[in-house]
């Protein structure tokens, strides 16, 4: 509940230049609701995409050495 109210009062000061009432509060309980879906799939996406760079990392140093 109150990462609700703290994801609204962060909404509300990021779209305040909107004018049009609680559209920025809205907009920061989607946001907050969004991530927390996304921050499962995301991690795993940044992690895989680590572990490629090392594997080219490692190989390149392979060629090199060889």
């Amino acid at each position: 509940m109150f990462g609700k109210l703290i994801a609204a009062y962060v909404g509300q000061k990021i779209f305040s230049g909107s004018n049009r009432g609680g559209t920025g509060a809205l907009g920061g309980v989607a946001t907050a609701a969004v991530a927390r879906r996304g921050a499962k799939p995301l991690a795993l996406l940044l992690a895989a995409g680590y572990g490629l760079k090392m594997l080219n990392d490692y190989r390149t140093r392979q060629r090199t050495a060889a």
